[in-house]
């Protein structure tokens, strides 16, 4: 199986959303945490089965180096999309836009439901992140603590909380879990087509959520959408109550699952993570186990690598890969030596009088061989000279 070499790139306006949404100060510094969160959400899934790689100039790429098969060439690109889709359409929510939003779930609530009868109702979180937002809901309506111990049997209405509903197999859950119970589902984000079908349950009193999700679909594939949401829904296991295409949401405790599909022999994939894991507790755990983030230099010059190529250290051989085509140049013996030299030091002679002392040959030898693979790695473009 050949190496290879699968690229990611953002479009300015996918970066400088991205970059808005976790408030990074540049779009450099975005990519690199945007690099950062996919790798912690890789590291969760088990072995990493390909070499990460990140340049940041002259334009941020991500490279995915690797014994790579069309299968999983199909998977990258499919995660690729998926993680652009998310770039551009990220909301994220940190503690105090939080806090303002399960203000606005309250005030919902009250309307909806009125002071009243929510005093009279138990309150149940769909675990993890609907703990979080019930912490913080319970102290915006004065709840009780009877009201969040609502026992084995209730004999009021129930209210289900969560942080968001993106297909709604949580409420189709609990509706069968809590089939004696009348049910109030409240949740900070949802698509306003997947609370009507709630509502439309018989135990079901009320669907609210503080804010809407956006469906992404109908621009996205047109004509090709009503077939698409079929082929979803046979896919995906569960009930649901809505398919769409919403925007990627994130918040500080988590990130919540997406789903992407690759073809009819590959399972559904969990997509990439996207939330830095300095911005989510969930993530900063994933990023104990992931591997450290390799970046490329960009070199001193005037001899620096060419705009074209990505390049990474496998065991004793520097692999280097053409970013348009995907092809590997495999580099060994002294070859990755004089390589790094050319790159860190910038002239023929300075790479060579380094390589002459990392390999204590003369440093007439150590000038042709650096002269000679140079000469090669420009002919390829490979390497390029400034000026």
């Amino acid at each position: 199986m050949n190496y290879r070499l699968v690229v990611l790139k953002l479009h300015p306006f996918e970066l400088e959303n991205y970059r808005a949404a976790i408030g990074s100060a540049t779009p450099e510094t975005a990519f690199r945490a945007l690099a950062q969160a996919l790798c912690a959400g890789l590291s969760g899934q088990g072995k990493i089965p390909f070499r990460v790689r990140l340049r940041l100039a002259p334009t941020p790429v991500l490279g995915f180096f690797g014994e790579i098969d069309e299968e999983r060439i199909r998977l990258l690109k499919a995660q690729s999309e998926a993680l652009r889709h998310a770039c551009r359409t990220l909301h994220y929510v940190g503690l105090e836009r939080a806090r303002q939003d399960c203000l606005r779930l309250a005030q919902r609530l009250v309307e909806r439901i009125g002071s009243e009868t929510l005093a009279t109702c138990k309150f149940v979180a769909v675990p993890r992140g609907g703990l979080v937002v019930l912490g913080m809901l319970s102290y915006a309506l004065g709840l009780q603590r009877e009201q969040l111990e609502p026992g084995e049997s209730v004999d009021t209405a129930l209210v289900v909380v969560d942080d968001c509903c993106l297909s709604g197999v949580r409420c189709a859950e609990a509706v069968e879990r809590y089939s004696e119970s009348q049910l109030i589902f409240a949740h900070l984000y949802s698509h306003p087509e997947l609370r009507s079908e709630v509502e439309k349950e018989d135990s079901v009193l009320a669907c609210v959520a503080a804010h809407e999700l956006h469906d992404f679909g109908p621009t996205l594939l047109g004509d090709r959408f009503a077939q698409w949401r079929r082929d979803w829904c046979s896919r995906l296991e569960g009930r649901r109550f809505w398919v769409g295409v919403p925007e990627a949401l994130g918040f500080f405790w988590s990130e919540p699952d997406r789903s992407v599909y690759v073809s009819e022999t590959h399972p559904m994939e969990r997509a990439w993570k996207v939330v830095p894991p300095d911005l989510c507790i969930d993530n900063r755990w994933m990023d104990a186990q992931a591997p450290a983030l390799s970046e490329q230099p960009r070199g001193v010059g005037p001899i620096r690598p060419s705009d074209k190529v990505l390049f990474v250290e496998r065991g004793e051989t520097l692999v280097v890969g053409d970013l348009e085509s995907g092809d590997c140049l495999e580099l060994g013996g002294s070859a990755p030596r004089i390589w790094t030299h050319l790159v860190d030091l910038g002239t023929v002679e300075a790479a060579a009088r380094a390589v002459a002392k990392d390999c204590d040959v003369t440093l007439e030898r150590a000038l042709h061989d650096t002269e000679e693979l140079w000469r090669q790695l420009a002919e390829r473009g490979l390497l390029v000279r400034d000026g």
